[in-house]
């Protein structure tokens, strides 16, 4: 039996995609196997698989679903990692009914222009 394991929240910021180291270090291998050791004792901990799958944030955490003041006809939805997948419903229909013209009363906290100055 295998068991899918993560060490969400413990990494840094890359400045581009080719820059994600894509290996664990020792580390990050040793807090596994005392994670999997703490939480599901009996099993081995013994990695047959990993990667790096990059995340995207915004500066606040906080996802962006909304149009700018200048591009009323686009539709920006970025930064939803750690939301996106649980969410998606939501913020699908939210970025659909904005595409369509449909008045969308998105909270304050998706709005793009809180990063305009």
């Amino acid at each position: 039996m295998t068991v899918k394991a993560t060490l969400d929240g413990r990494s840094s910021p890359a400045p581009g995609p080719a820059d994600i180291a894509r290996e664990l270090t020792e580390a990050e291998i040793a807090d596994t196997h005392d994670t999997v050791r703490t939480f599901l004792p009996g099993l081995v901990p013994s990695i047959v698989r990993s990667d790096a799958y990059p995340d995207l944030y915004t500066t606040d955490k906080a996802p962006v679903l909304g149009t700018l003041p200048e591009r009323p006809r686009t539709i920006i939805a970025t930064g939803f990692s750690g939301l996106g997948f649980k969410m998606a419903p939501s913020f699908g229909a939210r970025a659909a009914a904005a595409a369509g013209d449909e008045p969308v009363d998105n909270p304050r906290f998706l709005d793009p222009g809180r990063f305009l100055p």
